[in-house]
């Protein structure tokens, strides 16, 4: 058409015709192409509309599907998780179960062990108790068959000793009673008096007139020592207090001490003193000695010791004679060292040996109740302050200055009356027994 109308002239019919033809072509045309384009346009927005009820649709199909899986997903984590927690527990508890019944076997295994070797130690302690008893049996009876020869030997030798020195006193009392027939010789006198009295309860027989108060130690021997306190001093202190009781309370009893000031004086010159004097009692008192624990009082007469500790106690005690001079000589070849020389020596004094435990006795019980300390007993051993008195004697050991608490009672001069008390008590008991009266 577009065409013809070129074609064609306008001024023509045929040429209006087709001008004519050709817009209503084209406004047919474009009506037709605009009601396409709509009808397009609507279907294309219906298309559209379903695509995106579908798009809608499928990705809410796709998210709750989305959903449903994590939530699938969430619960096999979570069924998993709980899976394994329970699994982790059971492991544990069956390690836990383990752990246990190992544990138990162990406790089980060490009980076992320690019931046996608890079984061991005993079979072995008492094996060792058994070897132990029948050795400590062997040896006590070596021992007591050494110290039985011994004694033997030492009796034998003292009585040899004894009976020369009867015949040379005799002998001497012989010449001295023909020089002055009136002179009694006072060891022998004594010995007569305790014999005649018979009984200590025996009236008008015999007067306690004489008593010799002896401190141990002195001078350049102090003895032993506590933290503070030394021997020699307190044994002073106890004698004096002891002697002014006496003169206090027995003007007719004579007091005689071996040394009132801190001086050394020999064991055989105490004993010399009490004989020059005639005394009817020696005293002497010391204080003692011993290991952690040691505590309390004994009273000592001479004898023969009955234990090692008793030989001990003597040993130290007459060690001091190893600070003088030619005591070899001045104690006839007396070993302070030697057990032998203990026992030959603590078989002298027999004539006096009942009134000295007596004596003793009275001490001991009055320690034990009127001073309150505690007793360690009546013993005997041999003494060289004691060997050559011609009397009854007692050694007095007041205490242990090792001990602490001993110590500062004996270093107190309460303490020291005390003991110093008690020992006078007993001396006005056996004065008054020993002549016949009744005790105070």
């Amino acid at each position: 058409m577009v065409a013809l109308a070129l074609v064609f002239p306008p001024t023509t019919d045929v040429r209006i015709i087709a001008w004519l033809a050709f817009c209503f072509w084209l406004v047919a045309g474009s009506l037709l192409a605009g009601q396409g384009n709509a009808a397009q346009r609507r279907l294309g927005s219906v298309a559209m509309a379903k695509k995106r009820a579908r798009h809608s649709k499928i990705t809410t199909h796709k998210a709750a599907t989305r959903a449903k899986t994590a939530a699938r997903t969430k619960a096999s984590k979570r069924a998993k998780a709980a899976t394994h927690a329970k699994a982790s527990k059971r492991a544990k508890a069956v390690v836990r179960t383990k752990a246990t019944t190992h544990a138990k076997a162990a406790k089980a295994n060490a009980r076992t062990k320690a019931a046996t070797r608890a079984k061991a130690v005993a079979y072995t302690k008492k094996a060792t108790r058994v070897r132990t008893f029948s050795r400590t049996k062997v040896a006590a009876r070596v021992k007591t068959s050494a110290h039985t020869k011994a004694v033997v030997r030492a009796k034998k030798l003292a009585h040899a000793k004894v009976i020369a020195r009867t015949k040379a006193t005799a002998h001497a009392t012989a010449s001295k009673r023909a020089k002055a027939p009136k002179t009694i010789y006072h060891a022998q006198a004594n010995v007569s008096r305790y014999k005649a009295a018979g009984s200590l309860h025996t009236p008008g027989r015999y007067r306690l007139r004489t008593v010799v108060l002896d401190a141990g130690h002195g001078g350049k021997d102090i003895g032993c020592n506590g933290a503070d306190a030394h021997e020699a001093d307190v044994a002073l202190s106890i004698i004096r207090a002891l002697g002014r009781q006496i003169e206090d309370s027995m003007p007719d009893v004579r007091v005689i001490y071996t040394r009132k000031t801190d001086v050394f004086v020999e064991l055989d010159e105490r004993a010399a003193i009490a004989n020059r004097n005639h005394a009817d009692l020696f005293i002497s008192v010391h204080c003692n000695a011993g290991p952690r624990g040691s505590r309390g009082t004994e009273v000592w007469t001479m004898g023969l010791h009955k234990t090692e500790a008793n030989l001990g106690v003597a040993q130290r005690e007459n060690s001091v004679i190893l600070q003088e001079k030619d005591y070899q000589r001045r104690y006839d070849g007396f070993d302070p060292r030697s057990p032998q020389s203990h026992i030959l020596f603590s078989l002298f004094q027999s004539a006096y040996i009942t009134n000295s435990l007596r004596f003793a006795q009275r001490i001991d019980r009055q320690f034990r109740t009127s001073v309150g300390r505690n007793s360690r007993g009546v013993k005997q051993a041999g003494f060289l302050v004691l060997w050559k008195s011609t009397m009854p004697s007692v050694l007095v050991e007041a205490g242990f200055l090792t001990d602490p608490t001993e110590e500062n009672y004996l270093d107190d001069k309460a303490g020291q009356q005390a003991i110093a008390g008690g020992i006078y008590r007993a001396f006005r008991e056996y004065k008054h027994d020993l002549e016949g009266g009744p005790a105070e």
